[in-house]
């Protein structure tokens, strides 16, 4: 298999306001290791399966998996970066 069989068209992106619980979901349907975060069609950052442990830290804290939004977590890091690399 070559990367053209595995590779799709559609781009699937997360909101800061989603459950990290879906965004942790999708990436596991679409078997990626890294999911865009956009907003007002902007890229706002990228969330990463490290990412996610802070999910699991948050859940042992006692919040519920719901309650975790994909903003709490390294979003801004990576927007900032982001931002760097544009400018």
């Amino acid at each position: 298999m070559n990367i053209n069989e595995r590779r799709g068209r559609e781009v699937r992106i997360a909101s800061p306001t989603d459950a990290l619980r879906q965004a942790e979901q999708l990436m596991r349907d679409i078997d990626a290791g890294v999911l865009p975060v956009g907003e007002s069609g902007r890229l706002v950052g990228m969330l990463t399966d490290p990412d996610i442990v802070i999910t699991i830290r948050a859940i042992a804290e006692g919040r519920a998996p719901e309650a975790c939004q994909v903003r709490e977590v390294n979003v801004a890091r990576h927007s900032i970066s982001l931002r760097r690399r544009v400018a």
